[in-house]
């Protein structure tokens, strides 16, 4: 939180705590994507979701899936046998309960035992099942941009939670800020702003993230775009063009927007504890390692670092992909210099996947790779982040700051003018 201003990182609000004009669940963006939420130009959930078929009204951000037009187009169907969406299920779990819960009540009334004769009549199912589906439209979350102001908590919930004691202006409830998942914070964190700019988070495993003017997905191979919000003076500079794709952003009623274009490897730091190696034995060895060389010696360069079992997500999609750690250095472990030997090879192969998963989003039509923050363990490795460098041929540098915590109070305050 900074100031008045408070944000959470699970993103979704409801009104117990909170004095606001909207009722029900809210979240943004980024979370609703894990729902199946389309992120892309007109932001809405998919018709299966909220019950609507091609050709039919459904509901934008704004209707949070519970609009009239979804209630009708999902009641007109209700005498034929719709396709298994979202609401149809939820009604029928419903009225499944609501049968169980009536069953139940005529055994403790002293009933006969439950049985096909028992059975609650058609039209009262129907009735239940209509009942359902009309509420299933809103049982999904509304879904707004992240770092929204949703509202204040009530002055019982700053007092519950002990927010707001030392801050005076303040009293009266800390205003809500709609927030972000954990791993998009922390890119906002590390102040990537502009395209090209990407975060590698170099920890048990490798994972990039790229800013982009193109929208590129690819569920086979685990790469997805989060819509980013760039900052107001960004898009007050960024051009417009009606032209252009809407995949790209540009232009239209989302002009300037931004595409966060991720994806993750099973490679990682992870192996280097499983080979072993102590933080004193990174530290010491690192000191001999030659990041000059932008590959590794042609011995080692079948090197593919899985951690335990085979398998691999991104920049690959291979079930089967073995490790690879072999062979190891002459003399190994014994020969003085083996070790040091062996953990170059290591991070050399990491950082290969770290250029063939940059190369991937490239050739998927994401912007050029132009910088790279790296969060993570990895990160403190001088020698490694220059040898990364190297490879990649753009500057990498340790990000200044990848704090989640630190990103939400950033995104909290989003839409603020710049501060000196």
């Amino acid at each position: 939180a900074t100031g008045k201003a408070s944000s959470s990182p699970s993103s979704s609000s409801s009104s117990s705590d909170t004095s606001n004009e909207q009722a029900g669940f809210i979240t943004e963006w980024h979370n609703a994507l894990k729902l199946g939420f389309d992120v892309g130009d007109d932001l809405r959930y998919p018709g299966w979701m909220v019950g609507y078929t091609s050709g039919e009204e459904g509901s934008k951000t704004g209707g949070g899936g519970g609009n009239d037009a979804t209630r009708r187009a999902v009641t007109r169907k209700l005498d034929a046998p719709p396709p298994p969406r979202l609401p149809d299920l939820l009604a029928r779990r419903a009225a499944d309960a609501a049968g169980g819960r009536r069953e139940l009540q005529r055994g403790k009334a002293g009933g006969k035992a439950k049985g096909a004769d028992q059975a609650p009549a058609a039209a009262e199912t129907k009735e239940a099942l209509e009942a359902a589906r009309a509420a299933a439209g809103t049982a999904l979350p509304r879904v707004l941009e992240p770092g929204r102001a949703v509202g204040r908590l009530t002055d019982a919930a700053v007092k519950r939670w002990g927010l707001g004691v030392d801050l005076p202006e303040a009293q009266g409830g800390c205003q809500l800020v709609l927030g972000t998942t954990d791993s998009i914070a922390a890119f906002l964190a590390s102040g990537a702003s502009e395209p090209g700019q990407a975060v590698t988070s170099l920890g048990s495993t490798l994972a990039i993230k790229l800013l982009s003017r193109a929208r590129v997905d690819d569920s086979a191979r685990g790469v997805y775009s989060h819509r980013f919000k760039p900052k107001p003076e960004a898009v007050a500079a960024a051009p417009t063009d009606e032209k252009a794709p809407k995949s790209q952003g540009q232009g239209g009623k989302h002009k300037g927007a931004l595409w966060l274009v991720g994806g993750a490897s099973n490679v990682g730091c992870a192996v280097l504890r499983q080979e072993g190696f102590t933080n004193e034995e990174l530290v010491r060895l690192s000191l001999d390692l030659d990041p000059s060389e932008a590959k590794p010696a042609r011995k080692y360069r079948a090197y593919y670092p899985l951690p335990g079992r085979p398998g691999e997500r991104f920049p690959v999609n291979d079930p089967a992909k073995a490790p690879v750690l072999e062979p190891k250095p002459e003399g190994y472990p014994d020969r003085d210099g083996s070790r040091a030997e062996y953990l170059d090879a290591i991070l050399h192969a990491i950082t290969g996947v770290e250029a063939a998963g940059f190369a991937a989003l490239r050739e998927m039509g994401a912007d050029e790779l132009r910088e790279v923050l790296t969060a993570g363990g990895g990160a403190s490795n001088a020698a490694w982040t220059e040898m990364r460098a190297r490879r990649l041929g753009v500057p990498t540098a340790r990000a200044q700051n990848v704090e989640a915590s630190y990103g939400l109070a950033l995104l909290a305050n989003w839409d603020r003018p710049q501060q000196e």
